[in-house]
């Protein structure tokens, strides 16, 4: 279980969350059964190094003045230019209970397909599935070097065990493998021209 710091954050307005980012902090919210509803703010370095080594579905040992509730991150606002963390919420979760998590999909071998001159067609980017927290994985590979052109994966065809619950119907397709779209022929540049470009040079030199 990863451990992190945050600080709650008393004041509410616009105009200090503005001088939070400046000054380097992300503000936030921690929600939860035994917290309520509370305001925080977290260092942006530390929380841009928890995500980048962590990733988003890692169980965090929140450490909140002097409470050390233990919690997930949900919905993450970026700015639309820069990608910098705007805003954060952490839920707190029971480790015994299961919940629904988001799980993006990582593809594997995909330098297989393409050699072949397959093109991946992707139905899903991340799906949905319900587990403990501590069975969580941070994705969910989809290993593709042995398709070729007109294969598919199902939610069948993964192999999450017994601990992972994927809801989605089993016959799901994720992904195909389809063939490459033709290539369009030369563009003819005198396409559109009523009379064949000789005759036109030819009108031209007798106008002069």
């Amino acid at each position: 279980m990863v451990t992190f710091r945050a600080e709650e954050r008393p004041d509410l307005r616009k105009s200090v969350r503005r001088k939070l980012r400046q000054s380097g902090k992300v503000p936030g919210i921690v929600y939860g059964k035994t917290i309520g509803s509370k305001p925080i703010q977290v260092q942006q370095n530390e929380l841009h190094r928890l995500l980048k080594q962590h990733g988003k579905n890692t169980v965090i040992n929140l450490e909140l003045d002097g409470v050390k509730p233990t919690v997930m991150i949900g919905e993450i606002q970026r700015d639309p230019i820069t990608e910098d963390v705007l805003h954060v919420d952490f839920y707190e979760i029971k480790m015994n209970e299961k919940k629904t998590f988001t799980v993006p999909l990582e593809i594997v071998g995909e330098g297989a397909v393409t050699k072949n001159g397959g093109v991946l067609q992707r139905q899903y980017q991340e799906i949905e599935v319900e587990c403990l927290p501590k069975d969580l994985p941070e994705s969910i590979p989809i290993d593709v070097s042995g398709l070729d052109i007109g294969d598919s994966v199902t939610v069948a065809d993964l192999n999450l065990g017994d601990q992972i619950e994927v809801l989605l119907e089993p016959d799901t397709v994720l992904l195909t493998v389809t063939a490459p779209t033709p290539e369009e022929g030369p563009v003819d540049k005198h396409a559109g021209n009523e009379e064949p470009p000789e005759l036109v040079e030819r009108q031209e030199d007798a106008e002069e």
